[in-house]
């Protein structure tokens, strides 16, 4: 009796084993049709994801072709959006692609049959950053008019300009298990406008300074999560504490400067800012992406 009540037991968790190890896989299917293909990108050259429906193709774009990508499993590592976008751009990068114009994804997350779906036409471009919907701050990069992407809206409106730089909060998540957690500081060109009778290099600085006074207080709360230790269990805990202290700092420190400089038309309170942030950023130090781990 014991023997076969152990072999029943001996069964079910084999099952079970077996059951999770079914749900934990992720079969993929690749559908590729390439029109023009080039050579492979070099490991150096960066590939960009755009929203197909957003994207303006300009005259010295190629078509490279098209990607469909399915999946099937839970939706973790290799079976997530990310997961798929990253065989995108595997795939993008064997034909000579750098931009992954996406023009579908569904996912349903049945309990049965999860499926996931991601749909993609592929580009090349030699002029890539002229595509990117935002950038990374940059010391050696500064703002121009250029990244001002976003469409102007009726001139009747109050608006001159708006100007998009923000702190963003980034989790890198395998399955259930934070990997990695880090802030950066973008600026929004799509969501960025400016009228043209308002151009100039004044009111240019002026965002320029907003932009570095964001990147000065990403760098501050990565510092502060860091020296604090915040782990994964107290993410939203100290580390939401910490995070709403030093994004108040920001904005006050923001609300101070617009009053100060006027609005960027005080010359000398501007540059004034500009060389106090710039000093401020040379002392304190850049954490790379990888500082948190669990």
């Amino acid at each position: 009796m014991k023997f076969i009540i152990y072999f029943k037991i001996t069964k079910l968790l084999l099952l079970l084993i077996l059951s999770m190890a079914i749900i934990q896989s992720c079969g993929l299917k690749k559908n590729v049709i390439i029109i023009h293909k080039k050579e492979p990108l070099r490991s150096d050259e960066k590939v960009i994801e755009r929203n197909y429906i957003t994207l303006n193709l300009k005259e010295d774009t190629k078509e490279i072709g098209t990607v469909e990508i399915r999946a099937r499993g839970v939706f973790i590592n290799n079976c997530s959006y990310n997961g798929l976008l990253e065989e995108a751009e595997i795939l993008a990068r064997e034909n000579g692609a750098n931009i992954i114009a996406i023009t579908k994804y569904k996912a349903y997350l049945f309990p049965v049959k999860p499926f996931s779906y991601l749909g993609a036409r592929l580009y090349y471009s030699d002029n890539i950053n002229s595509y990117k919907s935002s950038i990374s701050w940059n010391l050696n990069q500064k703002l121009t008019w250029d990244d001002f992407l976003g469409d102007v809206p009726d001139t009747s409106i109050n608006l001159k300009m708006i100007a998009s730089s923000k702190i963003f909060l980034h989790f890198k998540i395998y399955g259930s298990k934070v990997d990695k957690i880090y802030f950066t500081c973008l600026f929004d060109r799509d969501g960025s406008w400016v009228k043209d009778s308002l151009k100039n290099d004044l009111l240019l600085l002026h965002e320029q300074v907003l932009f570095n006074i964001n990147e000065l207080y990403s760098r501050k709360l990565n510092e502060a999560f860091r020296d604090n230790k915040i782990k994964k269990k107290s993410v939203y805990t100290k580390g939401g504490q910490i995070y709403l202290k030093i994004l108040s700092e920001c904005e006050e420190r923001i609300k101070k400067y617009d009053e100060e400089t006027e609005n960027g038309t005080n010359k000398d309170k501007q540059y004034e800012w500009y060389m106090k942030i710039i000093k401020e950023l040379s002392g304190t130090p850049v954490y790379d992406n990888e500082y948190i781990k669990y």
